[in-house]
């Protein structure tokens, strides 16, 4: 399974990958858009089971405003139970 999903973020990019088995899928995420694309980004973890809130990569691909500002939101205060890998 392979999924990529563009988050609406107005400005800049966000992108949300989904791969890996259907019974334990695999989670990245690059870039965070502007800070109003942070409860989107939010949304998506919280809609995770709490055991599969695991991003296995996050990257910034640059430090643009329109690329970092959402992810430095979410990271001051990620939802519980949220890994990095």
């Amino acid at each position: 399974m392979f999924k990529l999903t563009m988050i609406a973020a107005g400005e800049g990019d966000a992108i949300w990958i989904e791969y890996g088995s259907g019974d334990t899928p695999r989670y990245a995420l690059i870039d965070g858009g502007r800070s109003h694309t942070e409860p989107k980004l939010r949304a998506l973890l919280e809609g995770l089971p709490e055991q599969r809130r695991r991003l296995e990569l996050v990257v910034v691909t640059h430090v643009d405003r329109d690329h970092i500002e959402g992810m430095l939101k979410l990271f001051r205060n990620l939802p519980d139970g949220v890994e990095i890998g």
